[in-house]
């Protein structure tokens, strides 16, 4: 009985065991012939593409309460500072002509005022009494109540103002220097003296002038050349004096 084809299981249609030509090299078996595993790639996410987003991290309860806190905090200072509250209130109280005026180191005391054209432009002089009322250094107070003093006035609805000061202890004697010369001393009663404002000649045109006067105070201030050394000086406080005084136009 005959046997049909015989049904070949090998690649080679050879037996196991079967031996192989030399020039033949020996086929590798189905599973030798599988990839083996190897580890995932890195990372290859082109540049410019957003790889997968990774876990949020949320703030403390504690760090969100002292946040709102400092924001809270920003907002107050900026509106005490927007509304002027660092600046030091500065304090004017209205006088009347005669009044006496507590300067600090000095007691000064206004009536009127007369106004002039000076070389193009408005003098104003306001005659006044000065007496000193401190034992503590006067040399120069006089010098530190013109700095710190002005003078306005109103005319066809414009204001104008001093551009400079002068003030001079002494009354005119009518000669060529124009002034007799006093100094302020302790106890020694009141003497003349004078303020000058310069302002526009349009000035010359107003019938009352408003003066303003700070009161001073005796501190220290820096030495302007070393910014080092200190001394006392009669300066501007925060409180002052506004006078409205007639103006009388005249000729000189």
């Amino acid at each position: 009985m005959s046997q049909g084809p015989r049904r070949a299981i090998w690649p080679d249609d050879r037996s196991p065991g079967a031996a192989v030509p030399a020039h033949q090299p020996r086929r590798s078996s189905p599973a030798s012939e599988q990839p083996t595993w190897a580890p995932p790639a890195a990372d290859q996410t082109p540049a410019g593409v957003p790889g997968p987003a990774g876990p949020r991290r949320r703030l403390p309860t504690a760090a969100k309460v002292l946040l709102a806190a400092v924001l809270a905090l920003v907002v107050v200072i900026a509106g005490l500072w927007a509304a002027g509250g660092f600046q030091t209130r500065q304090t004017l109280v209205d006088k009347q002509a005669g009044e006496p005026l507590d300067l600090g180191p000095v007691e000064l005391t206004v009536q009127q005022a007369i106004s002039y054209d000076f070389a193009g432009e408005a003098q104003i002089e306001v005659p006044a009494s000065c007496r000193l009322t401190t034992e503590q250094s006067a040399g120069t107070v006089h010098y530190a109540i013109a700095r710190n003093s002005f003078a306005g006035v109103r005319v066809n609805g414009e204001v104008q103002l001093s551009s400079e000061v002068m003030m001079t202890l002494g009354v005119d004697d009518g000669l060529y220097f124009g002034q007799t010369r006093q100094i302020l001393s302790p106890g020694v009663p009141a003497v003349a003296c004078v303020l000058r404002f310069t302002l526009p000649l349009a000035a010359l045109d107003a019938d009352t002038v408003t003066v303003l006067l700070w009161r001073l105070q005796f501190t220290e201030q820096s030495n302007v050349k070393n910014d080092q050394d200190t001394s006392k000086t009669w300066n501007a406080s925060s409180d002052g004096y506004r006078v409205q005084l007639p103006l009388t136009q005249v000729a000189r």
